[in-house]
């Protein structure tokens, strides 16, 4: 009886411990955001307003909401040409 208790919390620390890390691996703080955000800019050389650079993004596998990308495009005054 005795191991099946601390194999069913050994479960939950485990599960506790992925979602954490997970959780850690798919947010991205604003200031690392705006690097890529920058980054894609001087690529299209300003070509590319929020929607562009909000599909750049999803495409390099960097989910993030569209209301977000143009918020901090405003903020920094990052515009399309």
């Amino acid at each position: 009886m005795r191991a099946s208790i601390a194999g069913y919390h050994e479960h939950f620390v485990r599960r506790a411990s992925r979602t954490f890390e997970v959780h850690q691996r798919r947010h991205l703080s604003d200031d690392a955001l705006l690097v890529h955000i920058k980054a894609i800019h001087a690529q299209t050389r300003g070509g590319y307003g929020w929607p562009r650079t909000w599909k750049e993004l999803l495409a390099r596998g960097i989910r993030v909401g569209k209301e977000r990308v143009r918020k901090l495009m405003q903020l920094h005054g990052i515009r399309a040409k």
